[in-house]
């Protein structure tokens, strides 16, 4: 099975929520800008210079904005919204790790989704041991915080390691969420991960049913989409696998995962429909 698809800004928030900041990695989870507050125009012109491929200049640009606002965390959610929108998700990590450095202590809920954004994006550089190194340390900030206790247990999903440790605390993070009234999205982007790590545990009828429950919580999500139809094939279930990738096709038409994903789905349902033995399936991309 090909890359996974979190190619956008909004998908890197799957599993770590920004609460200040659209749902995708993967997540997972693309990004998009902070809703309720305008861009400032420096990092609008820094934005621009990724688009147009000048990376020297962008991050010129971006260490100048970052001098000047060195304890204003939503200069640094911007700046790293851009950076992952273009997918530079080296500058990402940098800018989030500077970020949650600069930040006062007693901020701790921002120190937490800034390492949770590094983190995520070490885990889109295919780094898992930075990832889950990352994640550590958010947890330490805030040991009972959702959003740190779900970005240690889908780091350990992603590297396929610790993962009873991995179900016990994204559980609990599920639990303090609902607790705290927490909004459906974020609760989905917790239940997703939960349903990701019974799947690489192999207990697929859990993952199915974690899974469609997190992309009811959160269905405007092309990572649960996809999630859930990996765990349908798993299941030999092509068919219910086929509906969760139009559905993230519907979200996504152009996300190339997406599309070869499906075409996969296709090719393996005519055989069968064909009564011509289908290949077995690739193992998915747990980079998601």
């Amino acid at each position: 099975m090909p890359r996974e698809p979190r190619v956008t800004i909004i998908s890197l928030l799957r599993r770590f929520v920004l609460l200040t900041i659209v749902i995708s990695l993967s997540g997972c989870a693309a990004w998009e800008s902070i809703r309720g507050r305008v861009t400032p125009p420096s990092v609008l012109a820094a934005e621009e210079s990724l688009r147009r491929g000048d990376r020297a200049r962008a991050v010129s640009q971006i260490d100048a904005i970052a001098a000047s606002n060195p304890k204003d965390h939503l200069v640094y959610l911007d700046i790293v919204a851009a950076c992952s929108k273009y997918q530079q998700y080296d500058l990402t990590a940098k800018y989030a790790l500077i970020g949650a450095d600069k930040i006062p202590t007693d901020q701790s809920r921002i120190r937490v989704r800034l390492l949770s954004v590094a983190g995520n994006a070490y885990d889109r550089l295919g780094e898992p041991s930075k990832m889950i190194a990352i994640s550590k340390q958010a947890l330490q900030v805030a040991p009972n915080e959702p959003e740190a206790l779900n970005g240690l247990g889908y780091a350990y999903a992603q590297a396929g390691s610790n993962l009873n440790e991995a179900v016990d605390l994204i559980t609990r993070a599920i639990r303090i969420a609902k607790e705290n009234d927490a909004q459906p999205a974020e609760i989905g982007a917790y239940v997703d991960s939960l349903g990701w790590t019974y799947y690489k545990l192999k207990r697929t009828k859990d993952a199915i049913e974690y899974l469609s429950n997190a992309a009811e919580l959160t269905p405007d999500s092309v990572d649960i989409q996809y999630h859930l139809a990996v765990a349908y094939r798993a299941n030999g279930s092509e068919s219910e696998a086929r509906v969760c990738l139009l559905r993230a096709k519907a979200l996504e038409p152009d996300n190339p995962v997406i599309k070869n994903e499906l075409k996969s789905v296709d090719e393996a349902l005519a055989q069968k429909n064909g009564k011509q033995p289908a290949g077995p399936a690739a193992p998915a991309d747990s980079s998601f």
